[in-house]
């Protein structure tokens, strides 16, 4: 997670309060506004290893989601993935694509 490249789209996607449904069954959030997720996220990440990555879709090339590799255990080659967020631009939407209903 790039905070300083990615933080401010993400705001909006995924960490603003309109966005508070998305982390329902996430063992963190929901956050109000960016810092506070900046602020947690980077104490899992010291605390607990979590390997955090932003989800760029390729058609809008906007940071739009979130998943974090957790658990992490190199010696079983293994690895928890969780915290997995889809802001509404990755949602289903047959617009998006390209099988729009009439």
């Amino acid at each position: 997670m790039n905070w300083e490249a990615h933080g401010a789209d993400l705001e909006p996607a995924i960490f603003a309060e309109q966005n508070a449904d998305l982390w329902t069954y996430v063992p963190v959030g929901p956050f109000r506004d960016r810092a506070a997720a900046q602020g947690v996220l980077s104490y899992v990440a010291g605390q607990r290893n979590w390997q955090t990555l932003t989800i760029i879709p390729k058609d809008s090339q906007k940071p739009e989601g979130m998943a974090s590799y957790m658990r992490l255990r190199p010696e079983y080659g293994s690895a928890e993935i969780g915290c997995v967020i889809f802001g509404p631009g990755l949602h289903k939407n047959p617009r998006r694509h390209g099988n729009a209903l009439s």
